[in-house]
């Protein structure tokens, strides 16, 4: 019983240290600029304070396999009604959207609405894998 505790409780503390360490960036000049000096794609998170939004953050964005996949992005939180010309230049029209993009100006994914944690781990994998060929 002792062993499950403590299981448990290093899982937890993974989760929080890991979420800790997990950067959103705001600023899309800053992110952009960090995402070519570390040769890393960028993941466009458009947000608005929806249910759906909220359970792709609360569901998906903290589940650990979802975050270790995060972290080989940079990732940037775009909230609704701040950066109106993003959201016309990506053609944004209802939130959530994850937008990814290998940082080099091609190759862009969009996927609408919430994303079940499994599909959106897979995606993000099969994403960075693909750029890296």
């Amino acid at each position: 019983m002792l062993n499950k505790l403590l299981f448990a409780f290093m899982g937890l503390m993974a989760v929080g240290a890991y979420s800790e360490t997990s950067n959103w960036y705001t600023d899309t000049a800053r992110a952009f600029k960090v995402a070519d000096s570390l040769k890393k794609p960028i993941l466009l998170y458009f947000k608005g304070s929806c249910a759906m939004c909220n359970k792709l953050e609360q569901e998906s964005f903290q589940r650990l396999a979802v975050m270790q996949n995060l972290a080989k992005y940079v990732c940037v939180r775009l909230d609704e009604g701040r950066y109106p010309s993003l959201y016309k230049e990506f053609n944004i029209e209802t939130v959530p959207v994850v937008i990814l993009s290998d940082g080099r100006g091609g190759t862009v994914k969009k996927m609408v609405g919430f994303i079940e944690p499994q599909t959106l781990q897979k995606k993000l994998e099969l994403f960075y894998i693909k750029r890296n060929d």
